[in-house]
């Protein structure tokens, strides 16, 4: 698994192309960045759009990158580490493929790499609040008075429909 094995894999999710292809990399005139001792695989991936494609979700099948779905894989491009995660991909409860998102300029051409190691963590994007009403009484299905108060959880009452009222 120490060794660079170079893929231009194409994967036809609308307009991304992810393209396999066996040979090792050729040497150029452009400075490239060696390869980390754990590397499983680098890609390379275009956009052959007009356009740019921000958190474009790509998809790796973990048997065509010859690895296995018990490990864990950090993805970079350039300097940068992208978050990444396993996939079930069939729904059959196993991990069998890797995913990570991406942005694309318009015709652009980015090269990535998976190496085996801790998978980078994301940011958080999302944010929820859960507040439930407190202080009232219910009536029926409908809980009434009171004022809400924010909870880490909360175990709704049998007789709470999607309007009592209750939670927000």
């Amino acid at each position: 698994m120490n060794e660079t094995i170079l893929r231009t894999l194409v994967l036809l999710l609308p307009g991304l192309w992810l393209g396999a292809c066996g040979s090792d990399p050729k040497p150029t005139e452009q400075t490239e960045a060696s390869p980390t001792p754990n590397t499983v695989a680098t890609i390379s991936l275009s956009n052959p759009s007009e356009f740019e494609r921000i958190d474009e979700a790509v998809v790796l099948d973990l048997d065509a990158l010859g690895v296995s779905a018990a490990g864990t894989y950090r993805v970079t491009s350039g300097a940068a580490a992208l978050p990444s995660q396993g996939s079930d991909t069939d729904g059959d409860g196993a991990i069998d493929a890797l995913l990570f998102l991406a942005d694309f300029a318009p015709a652009e051409t980015r090269e990535f790499e998976i190496a085996a190691g801790d998978a980078a963590v994301a940011a958080p994007r999302a944010q929820a609040e859960v507040s439930v009403k407190e202080g009232g009484a219910w009536d029926g299905k409908v809980y009434k008075g009171g004022g809400f108060v924010k909870t880490d959880s909360v175990t709704l009452p049998p007789q709470y429909t999607d309007h009592s009222e209750y939670i927000r």
